[in-house]
């Protein structure tokens, strides 16, 4: 029986409350930020994938009519805010914004549902978990934002929370929490891994693993709902390639061909996010051999799953590293209010406290970095200006230069794919990898492959644009396009050149509108 007098349990209402509105007014703060840093428009993998589920709602075919190796339920992911476009007078790509805010938020409130009020008995956690995850998939996340691993990210935490709440509760009654709960954890956990499956499975197996040392038992793959969200995964992916079987033909042997193969060495990945993540890791890893915050466990093993999810696909981009990040970082601020907390007081933080906290700072502002883009941007459009939906493509190795300027400029893509990147990756292999004459002959023949077809829908689809990666290191595949005679580009003219970019216009275009005019 809780004997506390009335006016304790009133002031801790009180307090309760006052921390509850100045969360609301952080998260509130944090989404604005979020919503102002989206007006710069959307990534280069979230306008394609945008433009794919456009293309799909008006009846093309994936996987035939437009082309992308991921697999149907990531590219699904764009279909809600596609169709929210279609329904009411605001773009596709604020669409796409919006579902990903509502899964951040539903993901926020599920895990505040499900973690206990307070965690090791001091440090609450909506401030020691929450904030910080919402900090991270609002803001530091930076051009992530809306990324296929954005959504997986926050798709698993509650998951992650319900081991967190069992790593609390352990002996009592209620570890688990009630079933509704675990239910949903559960299905958005699924969901997590039918993202990029099986790969996003790790730290579902990380976590498992750590239980089954830490129990000796096997009973709480079932009563986590671990099992369960296993099950969804394999599910929801087995009856998206049902409705989607185009995806097994040719784009599976292409990622078994070209795509899985090559990988970049290893010192590619020490880009900004992983330095990020990694600090991040191993400053938490530290604290947390010194300390006893068991909350911080479940969010560390989740988040070396990742790393190593990384690490295994051997491409090295950084939004690959969203799902460890966020782990990460909420371990570390875990481990940071445990240390901090009974080091202030009436005379303010300590030193000490002080000193974690910048560090903590100085790596989120590592990975916020390392989560830019940092693609090239065309500013002078004046040559699109009198263009009205132009049908357009791309010679260039990479999605990042001509697809998210296609958009830009409203224009219509008339290739499948928006880039030349099966040349670009067999280029690579042929140049750097030690391969077999077999795999040799088989990267040979994918790239003329490439080659020949971009050749052919210049041909025939005739596009009024096509927007060209123009640097040095890059002018092999224009070269390799037009070595044919005669030229596919004969009947184009340069009409733009600026950074990286060359536009090339199609010349009786160029004159239909000069009469007009």
């Amino acid at each position: 029986m809780n004997r506390e007098p009335p006016e304790t349990l009133d002031r801790a209402q009180r307090r309760a409350e006052r921390d509850d509105a100045v969360f609301g007014g952080a998260l509130a703060l944090l989404t604005a930020i979020c919503i102002a840093m989206r007006l710069d428009g959307a990534t280069p993998d979230v306008s394609w994938l945008i433009s794919m589920c456009e293309r799909i709602h008006d009846g093309e075919v994936a996987y035939v009519d437009i082309f992308e190796t991921t697999p149907p339920v990531p590219t699904l992911l764009y279909m809600p805010g596609v169709v929210l476009s279609r329904w009411l007078p605001v773009g596709a790509e604020a669409g796409v914004y919006a579902s990903a805010l509502a899964s951040v938020f539903f993901s926020l409130w599920l895990s505040a549902r499900i973690l206990p009020e307070r965690l090791d008995g001091v440090m609450p956690s909506r401030w020691t978990v929450l904030f910080p995850a919402a900090a991270f998939l609002l803001v530091i996340a930076n051009d992530a934002f809306a990324q296929r691993e954005h959504f997986a990210a926050a798709f698993a935490m509650p998951m992650v929370a319900v081991f967190v709440r069992h790593a609390q509760r352990g002996a009592q009654q209620a570890a688990w929490p009630p079933v509704s709960l675990r239910a949903w954890a559960a299905l958005l956990a699924g969901l997590s891994v039918a993202v990029k499956p099986p790969l996003f499975a790790a730290p579902g197996i990380a976590l498992a693993l750590y239980y089954l040392i830490r129990l000796r038992t096997i009973r709480f793959i079932y009563s986590s709902g671990l099992l369960a969200a296993g099950a969804v995964g394999v599910l929801v992916t087995i009856a998206s390639l049902v409705a989607f079987p185009a995806y097994l033909g040719g784009v599976t042997a292409l990622m078994r061909d070209v795509y899985v193969p090559v990988r970049l060495p290893l010192a590619s990945a020490l880009n900004h996010a992983f330095w990020g993540v990694a600090a991040v890791f191993m400053f938490a890893a530290i604290l947390r051999r010194s300390g006893k915050a068991t909350a911080a466990a479940p969010f560390l093993t989740a988040s070396l799953g990742y790393i190593g999810v990384y690490l295994v696909q051997g491409k090295f981009m950084a939004y690959h590293l969203i799902p460890a990040g966020l782990f990460g970082l909420i371990a570390l601020a875990v481990l940071l209010w445990e240390r901090g907390a009974p080091m202030t007081g009436r005379r303010g933080p300590s030193a000490a406290t002080l000193i974690h906290a910048i560090v903590a700072v100085g790596v989120s502002a590592i990975m916020y970095a390392g989560f830019e883009d940092y693609r090239p941007r065309m500013k002078d459009l004046r040559w699109a200006q009198d263009l009205d939906r132009p049908t357009a493509m791309s010679i260039t190795p990479y999605i990042d230069g001509a697809f998210p300027l296609a958009r830009q400029i409203n224009a219509q893509w008339v290739d499948r794919i928006h880039s030349q990147w099966v040349a670009n990756y067999t280029r690579y292999a042929l140049d750097n990898l030690d391969l077999s004459k077999a795999q040799a002959a088989v990267a040979r023949r994918y790239h003329a492959a490439d080659i020949e077809r971009t050749r052919r829908v210049i041909l025939e689809r005739r596009p009024d644009i096509i927007i060209q990666t123009a640097s040095p290191r890059m002018q092999w595949l224009h070269d390799a396009v037009v070595e044919t005679s005669p030229s596919p580009l004969d009947a184009y003219d340069i009409v733009a050149e600026e950074g990286v970019y060359r536009i090339w216009r199609r010349r009786d275009v160029a004159a239909t509108r000069a009469h007009a005019e």
